[in-house]
């Protein structure tokens, strides 16, 4: 029963990371928790229930410090929810080794458009964005919701990257105003996970309560970051070590 006791100390430092760049925690636990052996499929739904107490957490957090765009987090997660729910029925089909391959594949892809965005340095300033400029492009929540119901990953890294590249937000406030979105894309989530009792509880049991108080720390991180650059830098350094992981995990690339 208490087998997984260090998973509480692991998932306050993942909660504390994710919630501070806006990432979602599936991007660290999916790995980690292959790492033990454990199947792909209970990897996934046992991730995206551990984000929800994290990110909500965050999203408290980011709400007392008023740092949340409201519009932004209510169109994108609006959008978001569908995906998610399309992308949660579509994983319980998907081969195991599959889903592992594909979850590489996205986060090296990830990892070098941060890289790239980190050598330009091109986000952008603004701290607020009308409707009108939000409409055309919830499409890219949409996508993000359904990576996160098939990967346990992606609506954080898609939309957060998105709002700072294409709809040049500060990255500050764009983390501050996805983190409520990942919120309610892995709620719809799972959802579909929990249905199908693809939980591992004797997981959960440590990492819901890590998530919490990591998630009270990120947005505390990220209000006193200066140079948030440098640190995307390390964060893109890990995320190919950790798609290179699941790549070869997968066992499709020999």
């Amino acid at each position: 029963m208490f087998e997984y006791w260090f998973m509480f100390f692991i998932a306050i430092g993942v909660a504390a990371v994710a919630t501070c760049f806006g990432v979602c925690g599936g991007v660290f636990f999916t790995p980690i928790l292959t790492l033990l052996g454990l199947d792909i499929h209970y990897v996934m739904g046992t991730a995206l229930l551990t984000q929800v107490f994290g990110m909500s957490s965050a999203t408290y957090r980011y709400a007392r410090q008023k740092m949340i765009r409201h519009n932004i987090t209510f169109l994108f997660a609006a959008a978001a929810v569908l995906g998610a729910l399309i992308g949660s029925y579509l994983s319980f089909s998907t081969d195991t080794s599959l889903l592992k391959f594909i979850f590489g594949i996205f986060i090296i892809l990830l990892a070098v458009v941060l890289i790239y965005s980190y050598m330009k340095r091109d986000v952008g300033n603004r701290k607020e964005l009308e409707n009108s400029e939000v409409y055309p492009h919830l499409p890219v929540p949409f996508i993000g919701g359904a990576l996160t119901g098939l990967l346990s990953a992606g609506q954080g890294e898609l939309s957060g990257a998105y709002l700072q590249k294409r709809l040049r937000m500060d990255p500050k406030h764009a983390a501050a105003s996805i983190v409520p979105v990942i919120m309610m894309t892995v709620i719809a989530a799972s959802i579909l996970h929990v249905g199908n009792a693809y939980i591992l509880w004797e997981v959960v049991m440590f990492t819901i309560p890590g998530v919490l108080i990591g998630g009270q720390i990120g947005p505390w991180i990220n209000n006193k970051i200066r140079d948030i650059y440098r640190f995307r830098l390390i964060f893109s350094i890990i995320l190919v070590i950790i798609g290179l992981f699941m790549l070869y995990h997968s066992g499709l690339i020999q």
